[in-house]
C-alpha cells in the first residue's frame, strides 16, 4: 500500500505539472482518480501506522518529512495529512510508537522547529496539538535551556494562532497555552525544590 501510495504521488505531482489550461476531461478524470488513490492509501496508512512495528513508523514518517518542510501553497494538502500523521503516533498509547517517540524526541522537536516557519493555516490544529503533546512529552526529561526554548517558541505560536478564525485552533492554541504554562510552573517549583 506504501508503494502504491508513493507511485500515485509521484504520477499526481507529474501530472499536476503538465495539466495546463488545455487539459482533456480524460486528463483530469486520470488525475482525480490518483490524487483519490492516493488519498485513501495515506488514509489507511494513517489509521494502521499506530499498529506496526518501529522500523514502519520511521519508514512513514521519512516519507513525510518533505511535506512538513514544505511552505508553498501547493503542498499544503500533503502537509496537513503529514501532521495528521505525526499527531496520530504522537499521541497513540501502542508500546511501538510510545518507543518510537521516546527515542526520538530530541530530533521530533528539532523538526517542530524547523517546520514553524512553513507550516501552512490547514495545517496549524494538528501542529498545535503536536505541540502540546510534545510539551507533555518534554515535562517528562531533565529541563534544559533547548526545552525551555522550544516551550517558549511553541507559546508564541500559540499565542499568534489563538485570534485564528478557526475554531479548531484556537482550541489547539488555549490547549498548548495551558500545557506550556502547566511546564513552566513545575519547571519553577523543581528548581525553587533544589535550592
Amino acid at each position: 500500500a506504501f508503494e502504491k501510495m508513493q507511485a500515485a504521488h509521484i504520477t499526481m505531482k507529474d501530472g499536476d505539472k503538465n495539466l495546463g489550461k488545455d487539459a482533456s476531461d480524460e486528463d483530469k478524470v486520470a488525475q482525480e482518480e490518483k490524487r483519490f488513490v492516493w488519498q485513501s492509501v495515506l488514509a489507511l496508512l494513517r489509521t494502521l501506522v499506530v499498529h506496526q512495528d518501529a522500523e514502519r513508523i520511521e519508514s512513514l514518517v521519512q516519507f513525510c518529512l518533505p511535506w512538513l518542510l514544505d511552505g508553498t501553497r501547493a503542498g499544503a494538502r500533503e502537509q496537513k495529512k503529514a501532521y495528521g500523521i505525526v499527531e496520530d503516533i504522537l499521541h497513540a498509547e501502542t508500546q511501538q510508537c510510545c518507543r518510537h517517540v521516546k527515542s526520538n524526541l530530541k530530533r521530533i522537536v528539532k523538526l517542530f522547529t524547523q517546520s514553524s516557519s512553513v507550516a501552512q493555516t490547514t495545517s496549524r490544529p494538528s501542529r498545535l496539538r503536536s505541540l502540546a503533546r510534545l510539551a507533555r512529552l518534554l515535562e517528562e526529561t531533565p529541563s534544559s535551556a533547548a526545552n525551555k526554548r522550544f516551550l517558549m517558541s511553541s507559546a508564541g505560536e500559540a499565542v499568534a494562532s489563538i485570534r485564528a478564525a478557526g475554531e479548531k485552533v484556537r482550541e489547539a492554541s488555549t490547549a498548548l497555552l495551558i500545557v506550556v504554562r502547566s511546564e513552566e510552573h513545575t519547571s519553577e517549583l523543581q528548581s525553587r525544590l533544589h535550592l
